[in-house]
């Protein structure tokens, strides 16, 4: 008898293959990576909403721009004195131009950097805005900042009377110089405005030159305000 062919017939209790479209499909792992990135666009938004919202508190009601009296209020606000040197940092922080105002592209970039939304997270970092003045280089950098955000934009020098109180306010705690100087341009009126050289050279030369002048060289290359303040102290015994 020929041998019997083997069935290919399967039967019902065997196992049969899946077809591609039958078979479960599996998530690739993401890692977090998609619910990060949602939560940070909705993170970003609402910080722009805060920062908005902040800044329409003291801008004025016909310009997104924060005038002098919005910005009295603002400062005022963060229990700050006009008369010191905090609005001054502040404004340094958020890259401001012109005294007494802010742009809405100068607040919303720098309280982004500031990373703050309010004014109550907003006071719990003037301290640390000032101490960061403690830096030679973030002081030389505020310093040269102020002359251009203090003085008149039509004009390239600064009012003498408003260089003489940005002194007081920056520099009178750190060099001995400054309340002489303050003196002998008071007394003797030598000048009216303050240019840009005479502005920077002065915290160089309150850096090198000694209380006493004693390093002072007269053919050394200082604007000429300097060599008229020393031979004044030097006429007064001062």
């Amino acid at each position: 008898m020929p041998p019997k062919r083997k069935s290919t017939t399967k039967s019902a209790d065997q196992p049969t293959k899946k077809s591609r479209a039958s078979r479960p499909r599996t998530k690739k792992p993401t890692n977090g990576v998609v619910s990060q990135s949602s939560s940070l666009q909705t993170n970003n938004s609402a910080n722009k909403r805060a920062l908005e919202t902040w800044f329409n508190m003291y801008k004025d009601e016909d310009e997104d721009v924060i005038s002098p009296e919005g910005a009295n209020r603002f400062f005022d606000d963060l229990n700050v004195s006009l008369e010191g040197i905090q609005p001054i940092v502040i404004s340094w922080k958020l890259n401001a131009t012109s005294m007494g105002y802010f742009t809405k592209d100068e607040w919303m970039d720098g309280m982004r950097n500031l990373n703050v939304t309010n004014n109550e997270e907003l006071k719990a970092k003037i301290f640390d805005m000032e101490e960061s003045l403690q830096d030679e280089r973030q002081f030389k950098d505020f310093y040269v900042f102020v002359f251009p955000f203090a003085k008149t934009k039509t004009q390239k020098s600064m009012d003498v009377e408003m260089a003489l109180a940005l002194w007081e306010i920056v520099l009178k705690d750190r060099y001995a110089h400054v309340p002489l100087f303050i003196d002998f341009i008071r007394k003797q009126e030598p000048i009216k405005v303050v240019n840009k050289d005479q502005w920077t050279s002065f915290l160089d030369f309150c850096k090198v030159i000694s209380v006493d002048l004693s390093n002072f060289d007269p053919l050394s290359s200082w604007p000429v305000l300097f060599d008229e303040y020393v031979e004044w102290r030097r006429d007064n015994g001062l």
